[in-house]
């Protein structure tokens, strides 16, 4: 019998007939030492970290305390007496059993009856087999990463796949990827560095929008407190897709160096291309503007410095400010911003207060 064909089975998986196939198997004769071999092949291929042996020692302990409940309830007709769990170590699976261990543990299976053979059977994929070279089973779990204003954060994913969090942001990820996709969730503004896998595509959701991409570097801009979503490729190739539309005009392929900008509310997809160093020169340290009014400014500079920038009153100029910065204190570019523009400024603490 397949032990991964059993293990679908316990696992509620199986197909109709897979599962009869695996009833007629339970109630033939010599099912026991055909399951005992396969049992035993596993076990002696299992390979435990040093750092896992207090958890393999915890599992093993359940299972000798359900044998025990067998005995006492009177699961196993044949034998009464408590079984020789010799052939089991507290301490570790053992590397190879030995003819004596072999030997206790055939005599041991050769006593099970039906409903204890199930229920060992289901123990046993459930906590000891694993496929040859396969990793520990493990409990997938939602991470949560965020920043502050005037934070940023870098960092890799289980697939290797590198993110770049900008501030204000919020990324929510599995622990680790299934078999079929990777998917992140993702508030705010990230830099994805994706590590190529034609198997599973890589899928960015921020509110109805999925971005989708196998081996890419993309930006996306979705913070909630803006009218719009953008997404510009960098390298490779992504689609952008809106869930709640099907029509081909919610439907998206870009190029390297193309943007898509998703205005909320009235769902509207438009293409363009992008200068790289207005989107993605945050990454890079770099505070780019071209063109940027007072109220743009005023917003990047909060979020990037994490400060409250406060004033008196709207400049009464229009401002249309062209430049970048890198590396800079928020005193450097007042000063800078001070040569085109009339307004003295205050700084206290986290507080700056801008007078026209």
């Amino acid at each position: 019998m397949n032990l991964k064909l059993l293990k679908k089975y316990f696992e509620n998986r199986c197909s109709p007939e897979e599962a009869e196939e695996i009833m007629r198997w339970i109630e033939r004769s010599g099912s026991s030492a055909d399951m005992e071999t396969d049992f035993m092949l596993a076990w002696e291929n299992i390979k435990v970290k040093p750092g896992d042996y207090k958890k393999w020692s915890d599992k093993l302990d359940k299972v000798h305390q359900q044998i025990e409940m067998e005995e006492l309830y009177g699961s196993l007709n044949l034998n009464k007496n408590k079984p020789d769990r010799s052939f089991i170590s507290k301490d570790r699976p053992a590397k190879s059993l030995g003819r004596l261990g072999r030997n206790r543990a055939k005599s041991k299976f050769r006593y099970l009856a039906l409903p204890g053979f199930v229920i060992i059977i289901a123990l046993m994929l459930a906590v000891y087999y694993q496929p040859s070279g396969d990793p520990p089973l493990q409990t997938i779990t939602q991470i949560e990463k965020s920043t502050e204003p005037g934070q940023k954060l870098s960092f890799h994913l289980e697939d290797g796949s590198k993110v770049i969090l900008n501030a204000g942001s919020n990324l929510i990820y599995p622990s680790g990827f299934s078999d079929t996709e990777r998917k992140v969730i993702l508030k705010g503004e990230a830099f994805f560095e994706i590590r190529k896998d034609a198997n599973r595509p890589f899928r960015v959701v921020t509110d109805s929008i999925v971005t989708t991409a196998l081996g890419t570097s993309f930006n996306v801009n979705a913070f909630p407190s803006v009218g719009k979503i953008e997404i510009a490729l960098v390298s490779g190739k992504v689609t952008v897709q809106q869930l709640s539309q099907s029509d081909s005009a919610n439907y998206m392929l870009l190029e390297p160096g193309e943007m898509a900008t998703i205005v909320r509310g009235d769902h509207s997809f438009i293409k363009k291309t992008y200068d790289y160093r207005e989107v993605a020169s945050w990454k890079d340290g770099i505070l780019f503007y071209r063109d940027a009014d007072f109220h743009e400014i005023v917003k990047s500079l909060e979020s990037w410095y994490g400060v409250r920038i406060k004033f008196n009153r709207p400049p009464q100029k229009t401002w249309q400010f062209t430049g970048k910065f890198e590396d800079e204190t928020l005193e450097d570019i007042l000063i800078a911003l001070q040569f085109g523009h009339d307004f003295d400024y205050e700084i206290r603490g986290k507080e700056i207060k801008l007078n026209f």
